[in-house]
Order: structure tokens, then sequence, then C-alpha cells
């Protein structure tokens, strides 16, 4: 049966729901997963959630989320048996060969105070203790130790929607950055190759002030979490951040500005859509949903995903939990009905539309971006392969080539002749302050190569800064004097110098490169409506 393409960044899907991602072209560079969360109270919907998991995902999703044996930790002696008998149950479904995402928690779910005690351990007043007090981080520090020896995650969340702290409790961050510093601090030496980061709910990091606090631990990270409910704009201008846009841009306008922001390598550790509308009377807050923006919603996601190079994506909900939450008390139901609707199938576990195309994009091929540093283009599918050259073209050929910079600067892909492309970086000349571009680079990308060469040239004679960031936060520069004319520029990984306060030293160590920056430090004296055009061209690594 024939049906017309709908191709979605190397997604194929028929208009029908039937997914072509058998096609050997179609592959993914993000790992995909739901949560193992039941949507009722029976033994049998917790066994049907833990299949789902297994059958709509190639990320195992661990989230333990519901309190800390805060007493047991700090004395380093036994967990409550309650503890490891929901380690053991987790663990025993886990499938055979598949990463796994371990979200641990030390705040509670207001997520601004302390987490309570685990079911089955006793408490020693945490509640009104500090994130910094020497008890508590030396308890999460080993509830963190003996969590990851135990699942074994790929990749690990120490604090899930911290940045509701640093927007609502900003007088608490620094004690929790300390919190978050040591247990890091503690796990890298034994776990050098586990991936560690917190996540943010993407809404409030959207908030300056709110990025810039939390900079402090996105620079000690892997990568950046986030979570994203986009329908619950509502709810979160209660607290005073401004509203979402309608959908599309709904959800458009919050991805297209964390990839300005960071350069980290981007993680969607919960998400979800409703597809009904909610009313909350208590709080005045009405929400919008429907089946057809839950779909639109994950089409465009994988999209961000596969052009930004996301880690993973975890759908939280897989089923309708209104089963579970009328078994709730009413004040603890008035606030979970945010959540009531986002299953990918309702309560009686009839699919909707937005079924088909999870399980097209899982459907695909896994290929992760580390494997290759531009990916090839095979029938409009980024493909990886493994890198045999000792050189390696970094770009520009197409759109997903190009760094990023945010507003009002601009990057384009322009044709500059003899059928070449460059990089085109735009931004005001006339401004004292830094202008940048990035591009994020697969973890070991760069491994066993001695330098970088490329062309470039500028409207605005001066230098160019180009840095290379390493994934503990290091940083290494060199300085480029550029003209009007095009001009060949080689460097060797030792021509970089270590910057100013960075925890790096000595020479460049290209297989710790996460990524590439190009900056201006501006131009005095020059007018401000004056603008500034950077273009770079064939770009090799070698």
């Amino acid at each position: 049966m024939g049906c017309a393409l709908a191709l979605t960044e190397g997604f194929p899907f028929c208009a029908s729901g039937v997914s072509l991602a058998s096609a050997e072209s179609a592959v993914r560079v993000s790992h995909y997963g739901v949560s193992t969360f039941p949507y009722g109270p029976s033994s049998g919907a917790a066994d049907q959630a833990f299949r789902l998991a297994a059958d709509l995902g190639d990320l195992y999703v661990v989230q333990l989320d519901n309190g800390v044996p805060w007493t047991e930790a700090a004395a380093d002696t036994r967990f409550p048996e309650l503890v490891e008998r929901k380690w053991y149950d987790i663990s025993a479904h886990a499938p055979p060969g598949r990463p796994l995402y371990l979200a641990l928690e030390p705040l509670a779910e207001d997520r601004v105070s302390l987490a309570p005690s685990s079911e089955g351990s006793s408490s020693f007043g945490q509640s009104s203790s500090s994130f910094d007090n020497p008890s508590i981080v030396k308890a999460y520090i080993v509830y963190a130790q003996r969590a990851v020896r135990f699942f074994k995650p790929t990749y690990l969340n120490l604090g899930v929607e911290s940045g509701e702290l640093a927007y609502r409790h900003p007088s608490e961050w620094n004690a929790y950055v300390t919190l978050i510093r040591s247990v890091m601090t503690a796990l890298r030496p034994e776990f050098p190759t586990l991936k560690i980061g917190i996540s943010f709910g993407l809404q409030s990091l959207m908030d300056p002030a709110t990025a810039k606090r939390a900079q402090q631990i996105i620079d000690l990270s892997d990568y950046v979490g986030l979570s994203f409910y986009p329908y619950m704009s509502p709810f979160q201008e209660k607290f005073g951040l401004p509203a979402l846009p309608s959908p599309p841009n709904q959800w458009r306008v919050p991805l297209d500005w964390v990839r300005t922001f960071t350069s980290k390598p981007i993680a969607i550790c919960e998400t979800g859509y409703n597809t009904q509308g909610v009313n909350l009377p208590k709080w005045g807050i009405e929400m919008t949903g429907t089946e057809a923006a839950q779909k639109d919603y994950l089409l465009d996601l994988a999209r961000y995903a596969q052009h930004d190079g996301y880690l993973f994506v975890i759908y939280y909900l897989s089923v309708d939990i209104g089963a579970i939450l009328d078994t709730l008390p009413e004040s603890q139901r008035a606030a979970a009905n945010m959540w009531r609707h986002n299953g990918l199938l309702d309560g009686d576990l009839t699919p909707k539309p937005a079924l088909d195309v999870w399980k097209s994009i899982v459907a695909t091929r896994y290929e992760p971006a580390a494997a290759s540093v531009s990916p090839q283009t095979v029938d409009g599918a980024p493909k990886a392969e493994a890198r045999s050259d000792p050189e390696v073209f970094f770009g520009f050929e197409r759109n997903q080539d190009l760094c990023q910079s945010p507003l009002p600067s601009q990057v384009d892909l322009v044709d500059i002749g003899s059928g070449k492309k460059a990089l085109q970086w735009e931004f005001s000349a006339g401004t004292k302050a830094w202008s940048w571009c990035a591009r994020p680079v697969p973890t070991s990308a760069f491994q066993s190569t001695t330098g970088t060469r490329f062309r470039i040239r500028s409207n605005v004679a001066g230098p160019v800064f180009l840095e290379m960031k390493g994934v503990h936060g290091e940083a290494y520069f060199s300085i480029m004097n550029v003209g009007p004319n095009w001009q060949d520029v080689v460097l060797n990984w030792s021509d970089f110098a270590a910057e100013p306060n960075n925890p790096g030293s000595g020479t460049l160590d290209p297989d710790k490169i996460i990524s590439v920056v190009l900056a201006d430090e501006g131009k005095e004296g020059t007018s401000p409506s004056q603008t500034r055009q950077i273009w770079v061209a064939d770009w090799i690594v070698k």
C-alpha cells in the first residue's frame, strides 16, 4: 500500500500513521524512553506500565524521587528494606542490554525544599537543614554512590527540576550548588564514563537571572537536562514567568532558545502534552490540550532532537493516569490533574494519534552522533559513520552543520561560488559586549586528531577568538586577525592557550572537546549601527 511521505529530519512517516522506519536510511541520534510510572492502583496496571516501557523505547527510565534515606546514608549503614526492595523490583524489569537513565532527587515535590526521608527510614530533622549541611552532603553522596553502583546507569540526573529552586528561592541556590558539586566530585573518579547532570524546567530556565544561576551547575555537567510540559505555561505564569505563545510556537520558541543558551548536549528528562483541557479553580488556571497538539508536539520534538543531537528524550506517562489519581485525596488530586491526560494511550489503553508517531520514531535505527563529527545525508536522513580518514570535514554543507548564536545575531548557510558553501555569522560590530556562535561536538569525536584548519574572512578587520570547550568546563582559545580577504588558518591543538581561571591546565586534550565557539569581544569606536559579518568555509579537523 502506497502513502505520501512527510520527511521529519530523517524520520519518515506515512500520513496513515504507518511507520516506514524499516528503510535503512532512517536513523536517529537520540535515545527514546517512557517511564514505568503506574497508571492505575492495581498490580496489573504496574506490570503493564513496565511492558509499555520496554516496548516504547530503547532507554530504561528509573526515577527515584520519593525521598532519600537520609539517616542511614549519613551513617553509611544499610538502607531500609522498603528502599532495597523497590530497587530490586525496578532493576528486575530492566530489559537486558539497554542503556539506563537514573534520576535521583534531593528536593521534595515542591522542588524548593529538602526531600523527606524515604519510606521506612528514620528522620533526623533534615527538613530544616541547609542543602550544604555536612550531614546532608555526606548522605547524598553515599546515596548517589550506592544507586549508581546498583543500577549502573549510562546517564545520571542528580536533581530533578532543580531550576525551580534557582528561580523561586535564589538565596538557597549557592548551598544547593555546593551539594551537587560535592556529589559530582565524589562520583567522577569511580565512574569516569558516566554522564552526569541535573534537570531544569525549561520555562523557568528561560528567566535570565535563573539561567545565570543555573550556569554554575551546567558548567560542571555533561549535559543540560530539561523538564518540559509546554501546555503548563499558565501554571508557571502564577510564579511570575512570561507566558509562552500559542502552539506550535509554545514549544518551538523554548526549544530554539535552549540551543542558543548552551553548547552542552541537551537531554529531555521528562516531557508530555495533555490531550484534554484542564481547569484548576483552586488556582484560577485553565490549560488547553488536544490530541492534535500532542501529536504535533512530538513531531516537532523529534525534529529538534535530531537537529540538535539530543542525548535522549523521555516521554513520561505512557497511559492516562486518571485511575490512580482518583484514589488520591482531593487536595492532592487537584494539582496532579495537570498530568491526567498526558498519556500516549487513554485510560482504557486505546491508542491516541501521537502513539503512532512515537512508535515510528523509536523504530528507526539508533546511531549516536558521537560516531561522527559531520553526519552524511542519505535520503534526507543524517547517517553517522565511523571515522577511518585522519581528516574529518567539520563544515559547512548543511544547516545542521551551522553554529548557533543568540538573537539578534544571525547564522546562515551561504553559497560562496564553485559549488561551495560557508557559514555566515552576522552581528552588531558596535557593541563592546561579547558576541558568539557555538556548535556542540559529540564526546570523543576529535579523538586522536592533532589540530584544525579552515578558511575565514570578515567585512570588518579585527580579531576573532576560536575557543574549544571541554567536558568538565575547561576552555582553551586562539586569536586570529581576520580581514576582508579569504585566509587559510592552520592550528595545532598545542596552539590553544588555557583561559584564565578555567579548570583545565597544560595542553588541550582533543578527546575532551564538546563545543567549538567563535567569539568577538566588540570593537570600540565602531558605529553602533555597523554589523560585522564573518564567513568560515572548508573547516577540517585533522
